[in-house]
Parts: structure tokens; sequence; C-alpha cells
């Protein structure tokens, strides 16, 4: 069996897949943050975008590199949220298919038959992770690809510096919380491979186009933005500016709780993030993932000791990965959230294959052939890609993962879109009440499929791209606010009431 063409057959059929059956999917209207995805990933397509997605800081995550990746497939998906999911499904696929090629590439087929037996059982774990469009499900598996790829490079393998960059620029930019793990990891792998011997001259080129490619739209915000009001500036005196330390025991609950994540009820469903606090850590979690660490690095030295090249830096970068993740937490401004943390699992995947790879590896490659392991691997990705097609289905008959759809927010769109024709406003100014924002960005992303144009007041604008901010030329007030909540919204002179729901009530009025 030709390893490299059945890997790249499965993933390009699966995500044909997938496109056929987005473009089958339900137009469907969703809110909060997959509202929010749609809309950035629309600015993308029309190569508007300079940000990465909203953070409910004031900056947003490094930049707009996983909507560039989605826009050409949520065009040719039907620019439906199925389309999205669509995406996210070929991006989670790659991913599985990079990690065969990286594997087999760098380890034997059982070997790397263990570690993807151990990444797709998690992934098929977790509900809805292999489609879902939200930042905090979709950078775990480009990290697993980063930090196995990272390994690789340290072990001597070169040529995977490109892919490296390519992998690290990806995550860093849709999720700032794995800046440190990130760094920490490339530079140990970096001065690895330097140990070893040097990069080729078309190895460094790769990488630093990939890595100019990767990061020239950041690079384009900043430059054509203010010095102050730069994003890049944003986050480095948000990240400079000294805060109080979450408290060591909170911190090492929420990094035991991750850690723990593939080891909890081992074939049992894992309940993804959904933005609420993190669960209290058991007495398991904290066992377990302490254990797991100790374990990692008991099977480095272990490999270090035998010449077990490969596996020892799989270890090592689990084990350097898992702590620098502990260190990161302790640095989160306010309350620890599930989503903030919840990539680190898979770092604690990455721990359980290195000590499966030493303990049990050997066995595996003394018993089996590795036409057999080439075989076990291709119906792995198989299984992943059938799982992933179950849940484009759902998704695109409603069902899709982190958020819910509202049918009246098409009816909101269009009383909007008549109230602002009607009175000839060309820059409608936004106003949203905390309550339902989630509605509100719903209404908002419905307004940009109908071609209305709209802005946001300054209290949201670090929610969407700087293009929506307000700049005090605007013509028209709209104000979405929870119903029955803000009955003065009527008393004010000129108040138009456009539209009102269970939910949500629309008022408009002229701006003199």
């Amino acid at each position: 069996m030709n390893l490299s063409r059945a890997t790249m057959a499965v993933v390009l059929i699966a995500g044909a897949a997938a496109l056929v059956l987005a473009r089958a999917g339900l137009v469907l209207q969703p809110v909060g943050d997959i509202a929010l995805i749609e809309l950035y990933t629309r600015d993308a397509l029309a190569g508007t975008l300079l940000e990465g997605p909203y953070s409910h800081f004031p900056w947003h995550h490094p930049g707009p590199l996983y909507f560039y990746v989605l826009a050409p497939i949520y065009a040719l998906g039907g620019r439906t949220p199925a389309a999205l999911n669509a995406g996210a499904a070929l991006l989670s696929l790659s991913s599985l298919g990079v990690i065969v090629w990286l594997l087999a590439r760098r380890h034997s087929l059982w070997s790397a038959a263990i570690v993807l037996g151990c990444v797709v059982l998690y992934a098929l774990r977790v509900d809805g992770l292999l489609v879902s469009v939200w930042n905090p499900h979709v950078v775990v598996l480009p990290t697993a690809v980063f930090l196995l790829a990272a390994s690789g490079l340290a072990a001597g393998d070169g040529a995977l510096l490109p892919l490296v960059v390519a992998a690290g620029s990806f995550v860093v930019q849709s999720d700032v919380a794995v800046v440190p793990v990130v760094a920490a990891v490339s530079l140990v792998a970096l001065i690895a491979f330097a140990k070893q011997s040097r990069f080729s001259n078309r190895q460094l080129a790769a990488a630093v186009a990939i890595a100019l490619l990767a990061w020239s739209v950041p690079l384009v915000e900043q430059v054509t933005a203010t010095a102050a009001a730069g994003n890049a500036a944003a986050l480095v005196r948000f990240f400079t500016t000294p805060r109080a330390a979450q408290p060591l025991a909170a911190s090492f609950g929420a990094w035991s709780v991750a850690m723990a994540t593939p080891l909890r009820g081992l074939f049992h469903p894992i309940l993804p993030p959904s933005g609420n606090g993190v669960a209290d850590a058991t007495s398991f979690d904290l066992a377990a993932a302490s254990a797991l660490l100790i374990a990692a690095a008991a099977v480095t030295a272990l490999a270090v000791r035998r010449g077990w090249h490969e596996a020892a830096w799989l270890g090592a970068i689990g084990t350097l990965a898992a702590v620098v993740s502990f260190a990161s937490i302790t640095r989160i401004d306010g309350p620890i959230t599930d989503h903030q943390v919840f990539w680190m699992s898979i770092v604690g995947v990455v721990e359980v294959a290195a000590v499966l790879v030493v303990l049990a590896g050997p066995a595996f490659e003394a018993r089996g052939s590795s036409g057999a392991a080439a075989v076990v691997l291709v119906t792995m990705l198989s299984v992943a890609s059938i799982a992933a097609l179950i849940q484009m289905n759902r998704a695109r008959q409603g069902s899709a993962p982190a958020t819910e759809f509202l049918p009246s927010i098409v009816n909101f769109g269009e009383s909007i879109r008549r109230y602002v024709e009607v009175s000839g406003a060309r820059r409608p100014l936004v106003r949203i009440d905390q309550q339902q924002w989630g509605i509100a960005a719903g209404i908002l992303l419905q307004l940009h499929r109908l071609g209305v144009p709209f802005y946001v007041e300054d209290s949201w604008a670090s929610m969407f791209p700087k293009r929506y901010r307000e700049t005090g030329t605007e013509d028209v007030e709209l104000t979405i606010v929870a119903t029955g909540t803000d009955r003065q919204l009527a008393e004010r002179a000129g108040d138009s009431l456009v539209d009102i729901s269970t939910h949500v009530e629309v008022h408009g009025r002229r701006i003199r």
C-alpha cells in the first residue's frame, strides 16, 4: 500500500463529500460566536478582513489566517453555516492526514499507528470537534500537528521547519492562549536541531516565505493603524501590564482538568467547552495529570538511554508543552474558563502517545508487519472521516456544534432593511444590549448577507472588525435590546419600533 496516496485519497474524498453535504444544507441563522465567525469569514472572502477572532478583552487574537483558510471552502459550500462546518471538517481531516505523513516519516509505522490512534480516539470522543468552527475547538488538531512536527524538527529533520512555521502561525493567530507553548517548543526544537545540523537554503526560504504570507495581514493591520491603535500594539500592552497571578491551586486544578481529559472515561464522550467556568478538579484529575507528566518525563529518559531518538523527542516535547501550559494558566486574567484551557487536552494526548510508543511500540513492531500497520493507519483515518461526515450531516440539518439557530432573524433582517431604505439612511449605527448580544450578532450577520451597511457603537467595537466601528458620521440609530427591558426607547422623540419578537426588539430613529 502506498500510504501517502491512500491518506490523500481518504482526505480528498471525505472533503468533497463534506462540500456536497454543505451545498445541500439549510440556510440557517446562527447566533453568538458562530454568527461572528461567519461574518468574519465573509469579510475574508471579500479581502477586507485584517483582524483575527474577537476576544472579550480589548483586542483580537493575533491574526485572521483561520478565516482566510475558511473563506474559499465557505464559498464552494454555498456560503451557509454548513459551509463553515465543511471548512472545519476539511481542516480537521487535513490535520489528521498531515499527522499520518509526519509519523510515517519519523517513526516506525506501528509507532505511528499508536500515536494516530490516541489522537483519533480523542477526536471521536469530543462531540462535534471534527466539524466545529469555534476557534477554541479549531486549534486542537492543528496544535497536535505543530507538536509532532516540532518533535521531528528537534530530532534532526530540517525539512519540517516550514510545517512548524505554518502550523505554529495558524494556531497562534487563532488563539493567543497557545503563544507560550508555541514559543517555548519552537525555541527548544530550533536549538536541538542547530546542535545536530544546519538548515538548507531551500528549507529556510520556504519557512520565511510561509511566515511572510501568514503574517502579512496582521502586519498590514498594525502598519496602517496608528501606532497605539494597532492590534499587535494592543496585545503587547495587555500582556506586558502587570496583573495579579492566578492562585496556584486554581491554576493546578484547571491544568489537571485539561491534561486528564484524554484519560477520563476512556471510551466515554468528552464535553467540549462552552465558555463557562472550568469544572472543579476531581482527585482523579489531579492524580492523573500529575502521573501523566511524570510518566512522560520518565519514558523520555528511558528512550534517551536506549537511543530511541524520535521517541525521546516526542516525550520531551509533550513534557515541555505540559509544563509551559501550566505556567500560562497562572497568567490568565480574570476567572479561568473552559475554552481558555481546553486546547491543552491535546498536549495530554501527546503525552499519552509518547508513553505508549516507548512502552508498547517495540512489542507491536516485533509482532506485526509494516503493511499491517499501514492498513491500520488508513483505517483509523477512514473512521475519523466517516465520523466527520456524520457530524457534518447533523450540522447541515441544523444541529451544529457551539451554536443555536434562530429563524426569526430573517424577519429582523428584512424589517431593518426596509426601515433603512425608507429612512434614506446610508450609515446606520447599531447599539447592542448586553443581555441579547448573541441574537444581535445574528441580526448583523443577516444584514451583511442582505448588503445592508452598519457600524457598531464603541462599547462593542472589539467584537467586530475595525471597519465596522462608529465614526461619528452615522445618520440613523438602531438599538437592539431584550424585549421589554428598556421602555424609555419608545418615549424618545422620533423613535420607531422596527420589529419585535419574544426575545428581542429593535428600535430606530434618525440621528440629528
